[in-house]
């Protein structure tokens, strides 16, 4: 992990919050805040999937999609397992 000393101002509340997450999880407080931002950074990450995946489909996409499921109607039928005594 690289170290960088940098400054940012935090209010009061997030100083205790900080320094109580510091202190039950043994960890230091840059690594709680690195933490905390790495969960952060995931949470929205799948916010934004499931808001894409939320987006009703296109007309001219639901015909695309609808032309390539045909495609695996390759004509052969499935196989079915013979029952050999």
């Amino acid at each position: 992990m690289d170290s960088i000393a940098t400054s940012v101002r935090i209010n009061g509340d997030a100083k205790r919050i900080l320094d109580k997450l510091s202190e039950r999880t043994s960890q230091s407080r840059a690594r709680v805040i690195e933490l905390a931002l790495r969960q952060l950074e995931e949470h929205l990450f799948w916010s934004e999937v499931h808001a894409a995946y939320s987006i009703p489909e296109a007309p001219e996409l639901r015909a695309e999609r609808k032309l390539w499921d045909q495609t695996t109607a390759d004509g052969f039928a499935p196989r079915r397992k013979s029952r050999r005594k």
